[in-house]
């Protein structure tokens, strides 16, 4: 089964006879015009159009759209913590309502992340262009409506977890607030309830624009309607000011203070570290490392969490304490020792070729080294379309990545280990049980 190139090939465009649009690039062979996915516009936005076959019936196709805000945690100030999460949570709500979709419809996801957030929708082929409208009318929203905000709010604190995983959760927290802090306090401390409908509508004009939102969609649709519409609709929006980067605030490594665990005699070790921005070399060896680590801690029911939407320069593993007849301070160094020798496998063992195979169709595809495999997007164009959208926003170059990835492994591992993962760069939690 041949593979599906994500960054060059675009066939369903070729033979519409179409022509990017508002592109200030020289002008192109007509071999690699065929091959165009994102189309630059005018007013600053970026838009990615890969139309894939499928394999399922009509009735079970989907298109997936990724609305990619470059605006995150980061950029809320004190006072207004969880502002970005609620003014996306706000956006997704529009979809529904403004695709025409009934209540019960499929609701849109959002991902918010320390440095960016992304929305994503999932349509049926047939909807494709109510939902592009609904997107271009986000962009013209001027009043928040306060009772769907309240909503919003609702929603967002549905989705806290309690029992082991909110203690989990509540740990993690901890190490990303030591490794990468935000302006606005710590994570898991939202403000939702002061921050009124007037604030969302203001956050939402001065930051949702065409020069902060990438659009890529992925799936069995005909993009010649697509591209009509871009010139009509998206391509009219006007563009917004430029943001101001937020500072980056000085990471702080270290013991952090045990916390209590919420469910009795369970508790966790947990650690983890800055690593490399996707998109770089010096990223690669994080798609072996992670995988190493997942199969070295699954044995014991630990987790390895590495995630480039949410927190692309941050690893963390965990490992539970669980119930037994020694101490609790045997059972916690237990659980470091375990976590020690997990990490200290997937930096320093030997890379099998089983492993290099595993992560070219995982971690790799997501550090922009491999691309999606047909047989996986003509079922399902998600992941197509994330690894799409990752290309763009870390400016990846898959040949160089690709070249170097696997090169010389047990190399690019002991850098790894010697530049991000030494002792006093790690950030450590214990949930005690």
């Amino acid at each position: 089964m041949i593979t599906i190139v994500l960054s060059l090939m675009l066939l369903a465009p070729s033979m519409t006879g179409t022509t990017p649009i508002a592109s200030d690039d020289p002008p192109q062979p007509a071999g690699d015009r065929l091959r165009q996915v994102w189309y630059p516009l005018e007013n600053g936005m970026e838009v990615g159009l890969l139309p894939l076959p499928s394999r399922l019936p009509a009735a079970s196709q989907e298109v997936s759209i990724i609305t990619a805000w470059k605006v995150g945690a980061d950029h809320d100030p004190v006072g207004l913590s969880g502002r970005t999460h609620l003014a996306a949570q706000y956006l997704a709500s529009q979809y529904l309502t403004m695709s025409g979709k009934s209540a019960a419809g499929h609701p849109a996801e959002v991902q918010a992340g320390s440095h960016q957030t992304w929305i994503i929708e999932k349509v049926a082929p047939a909807q494709l262009s109510q939902s592009i409208e609904a997107i271009v009318e986000t962009f013209a929203t001027q009043q928040v409506d306060e009772t769907r905000l309240q909503r919003c709010r609702d929603q967002i604190r549905s989705l806290e977890r309690s029992g082991t995983e909110g203690d989990a959760d509540r740990l993690s927290r901890l190490i990303l607030d030591s490794l990468d802090p935000l302006a606005s306090g710590a994570r898991g401390l939202d403000q939702l309830d002061q921050i009124s409908a007037q604030k969302i509508g203001s956050f939402l004009a001065r930051t949702y624009h065409p020069g902060t939102v990438r659009i890529a969609i992925v799936g069995p649709y005909d993009p010649a309607p697509i591209i009509q519409r871009m010139k009509e609709s998206l391509a009219s929006i006007d563009a917004g000011e430029e943001l101001i980067t937020p500072p980056v605030l000085a990471a702080t490594p270290g013991e952090l203070d045990p916390i209590a665990t919420t469910v009795t005699d369970h508790g966790m070790v947990a650690c983890g570290w800055r690593v490399p921005r996707p998109g770089t070399l010096e990223s690669l060896p994080l798609g072996l490392f992670v995988p190493k680590l997942r199969r070295a801690l699954e044995a014991e029911k630990g987790t390895c969490s590495w995630n480039p939407i949410l927190e692309p320069e941050i690893v963390i593993i965990r490992q539970p304490i669980v119930p037994a007849p020694s101490t609790a301070e045997q059972r916690i160094t237990r659980a470091r020792h375990q976590l020690k020798g997990a990490v200290s496998y997937a930096l320093d063992q030997p890379v099998s070729g089983e492993l290099l195979m595993q992560s070219r169709s995982g971690t790799a595809i997501l550090l922009g080294a491999y691309r999606v495999h047909d047989p996986t997007s003509m079922i399902d164009p998600y992941p197509a379309a994330e690894a799409l959208m990752l290309r763009r926003v870390y400016h990846m170059n898959e040949s160089q990545l690709r070249n170097d990835f696997g090169r010389m492994a047990e190399d690019q591992l002991k850098k790894l280990k010697m530049d991000h993962i030494q002792a006093d760069q790690t950030v450590t939690g214990i949930l005690t049980p």
